[in-house]
């Protein structure tokens, strides 16, 4: 019997809702990092309109392929992709740089944004110390102007 690999939540991806039953707000999105992404990896969508949530797809995005992606706004979500020898703060406002080839993007703050970073959202909570974090919890922006996919 052949075995089939499971790619696990590589970057401890979570989420939590205000309990009014929100679902997923879910839009197709093109990788176009040069790799394949994981499930519950943050992706930003290179081509207006920008945005960025996590993979909802179960085997990930192969490169070059399209696959759903949550951009839901009212959440909180707790993530480890993020720009750990940088230093975070409370209701900080963060920001997302895209990855490439060799690797996912991340989440940053104003003093290590690069050009082609996108505001993300606010930090609500995070783990570790200044210059050594090992995670944010986030509240992530609404976008406009994307196309919410009907599942």
């Amino acid at each position: 019997m052949a075995m089939t690999e499971v790619k696990n939540n590589a970057y401890d991806f979570s989420e939590a809702t205000d309990g009014t039953g929100l679902g997923d707000m879910q839009v197709l999105a093109t990788n176009t990092q040069g790799r394949d992404a994981l499930p519950f990896e943050i992706l930003m969508q290179s081509t207006a309109p920008f945005y960025c949530g996590e993979i909802r797809e179960a085997d990930g995005i192969a490169n070059s392929a399209s696959g759903r992606v949550n951009i839901e706004h009212r959440r909180v979500i707790r993530t480890a992709q993020i720009l750990t020898t940088a230093t975070f703060a409370d209701k900080v406002e963060v920001y997302f740089q895209p990855g490439g080839a060799g690797a996912a993007g991340q989440i940053v703050p104003l003093a290590n944004k690069a050009a082609g970073s996108i505001k993300f959202g606010r930090v609500v909570a995070f783990g570790g110390s200044a210059g050594a974090h090992t995670w944010l919890e986030i509240r992530p922006y609404a976008y406009s102007d994307v196309r919410v996919l009907e599942i």
